[in-house]
């Protein structure tokens, strides 16, 4: 009797707890518009109280008088393979439901982020920007860090500006815009580029439409509304109305953003024991993603470079910056010319190295290192050898090693490196400072070279000319498996 005691109750619990399990639905949040407020991210949580029920319903029947009661009320034998049939088809059911995706949901979450005026960097103060780039990356880390109950489908980021300004600066501001949110999203969590989708908006003209519908206070409203349906560009039209200083006003600042919209699925927790099986099947094919999420444990800031000059006067050079942090870098250049010809008597020999230290300042090094305004000190050790002809100058010694026939430059040097693109750049460079040096005149003769003079050479003024070509690396790197990468 105790037996069958137990297995009349361990049916009823496990149809209680499916019929339970198909209220744990949660609602689908609607992707941000744009020119609309940010929404808040909020996680769905798991049905406690099912998880509770389940911990206290087994612990009822247990004293002998409570024994003695379920043998008086038993159902018949027949009875109790009715119900473990009835039982073992409804787990069934739900098994199939978890297998077809059913109580799978997909959800979306957005955050805004805005900017100032024609900028494109930051500003944690304006707006709570603060909270919402928090919210995001937590967001984020949850996600893509808990693959058993959630899965990251894509990741859209969405830039835009106000109308003011010409066509094409708002386009570039847009796209700088959603980078900027990208790269500051990159410090933080690590996801697959292939889920990830950005628009550039340029200006906004459909969520300055969306501000005007919301908004009954806006001069001419019936008229602006006309003009952002009639025509694709109407800002000329806008500046002649009334309502041009109160939209600059009111709700251009509102567009000038960036947002960010998360689609995923949501897997919610296991209601009973019974479905264990199904879920860890779950788990194994269903919602394991295709990636390991992995946080980064630090970025390394690098650039390669070209000086151009150098390139076009046939002495082929590289050189590099690595980014220490709190706005200095440190880095090496070399180049190396190695041409003659001895029956014209023509040689071109340069070659040399410089070390440097920067110090980078302005907007455009807030946003990323290595860009914008720098300030910095270099040495150079470098020879040469140049004949034309009838005569020639080397520097330093014949023979030897660079370091037996050096000159020697001491400099201070200021430039401005300009974004091209996400990874390149156009440093432009100018150096002032102290050279000291030996060289020596020759000719050649009867098949011999005569050295005419040995002269002292001191020089203080402009020593570099740079207008480099740079590509700008993001090194992240992880750990995993106990090594890094």
């Amino acid at each position: 009797m105790k037996h069958t005691l137990s297995r009349i109750s361990a049916v009823i619990i496990a149809v209680f707890c499916f019929a339970l399990s198909g209220s744990a639905r949660g609602s689908v949040s609607s992707p941000i518009l744009p020119g609309s407020p940010a929404q808040s991210m909020m996680l769905p949580s798991p049905p406690e109280a099912t998880a509770q029920a389940l911990i206290t319903a087994p612990t009822e029947a247990t004293t002998p008088e409570a024994t003695t009661q379920a043998q008086a009320t038993a159902p018949t034998e027949a009875t109790t393979q009715a119900l473990t049939t009835a039982s073992t088809e409804a787990s069934s059911a739900s098994a199939d439901s978890l297998r077809s995706g059913s109580v799978i949901e997909t959800q979306r979450d957005s955050v805004k982020i805005w900017f100032r005026q024609s900028k494109i960097n930051l500003v944690p103060e304006l707006h709570g920007n603060r909270e919402a780039l928090d919210s995001a990356v937590s967001r984020l880390q949850t996600i893509t860090t808990n693959p058993l109950q959630y899965r990251l489908q894509s990741i859209q980021l969405i830039g835009a500006a106000s109308p003011e300004g010409t066509i094409r600066f708002n386009r570039w501001l847009s796209k700088e815009r959603s980078i900027t949110l990208i790269n500051y999203l990159n410090r933080y969590v690590r996801f697959p580029d292939s889920l990830m989708t950005v628009a550039h908006l340029g200006r906004d003209w459909q969520g300055l439409k969306n501000r005007v519908l919301a908004d009954q206070n806006v001069p001419q409203r019936d008229k602006v509304l006309s003009m952002l349906d009639s025509k694709p560009e109407p800002l000329e039209e806008l500046k002649k109305s009334r309502a041009y200083p109160y939209l600059y006003l009111t709700h251009f600042p509102e567009l000038r953003a960036a947002s960010l919209v998360l689609e995923y699925q949501y897997f919610p927790p296991l209601m009973s024991a019974a479905l264990a099986d199904e879920a860890k099947y779950l788990s194994n094919s269903k919602i394991t993603p295709p990636y390991a999420p992995e946080k980064p444990l630090g970025h390394i800031w690098f650039d390669l470079r070209s000086n151009l000059l150098y390139d076009a006067a046939l002495a082929p050079n590289i050189g590099f910056d690595i980014y220490l942090g709190n706005q200095l870098s440190a880095g090496f250049n070399w180049k190396y010319a190695w041409y003659r010809n001895d029956s014209r008597h023509i040689y071109w020999r340069d070659y040399g190295g410089d070390i440097n230290v920067k110090y980078w300042f302005g907007k455009l090094s807030e946003q990323k290192p290595l860009q914008g305004h720098h300030i910095g000190a270099y040495a150079q050790m470098f020879t040469y050898d140049f004949e034309f002809g009838g005569k020639g100058v080397m520097g330093g010694l014949p023979g030897g090693t660079l370091l037996d026939k050096y000159s020697l430059i001491v400099a201070a040097d200021y430039g401005y490196s300009i974004p091209l693109t996400e990874h390149y750049n156009i440093d432009l460079c100018l150096g002032l400072g102290y050279m000291r040096g030996e060289y020596r005149e020759y000719h050649p003769e009867d098949g011999c070279y005569v050295w005419d003079a040995t002269r002292r050479q001191q020089y203080f003024g402009l020593t570099k000319v740079e207008i480099s070509l740079v590509r700008v690396i993001d090194y992240r790197y992880f750990k995993k498996g106990g090594r890094k990468r």
